[in-house]
């Protein structure tokens, strides 16, 4: 994963963590297209979908 994917999942994690968002809120509540090609986002969409949405915490 490089820097901006690193980057796009820690805001989204900080979304869902401090912000009180949703993990479905913090998946779509920024845009990266400007930042991230279409296979990097989707890298970390699954990154963030593995670990909030089908995770057992």
């Amino acid at each position: 994963m490089n820097d901006q994917q690193k980057e796009a999942l820690a805001q989204m994690e900080t979304q869902f963590r401090t912000l009180g968002a949703t993990p479905i809120q913090a998946l779509y509540k920024l845009d990266y297209s400007d930042k991230l090609s279409k296979e990097e986002f989707e890298m970390v969409t699954k990154v963030f979908v593995r670990n909030y949405l089908f995770s057992e915490k």
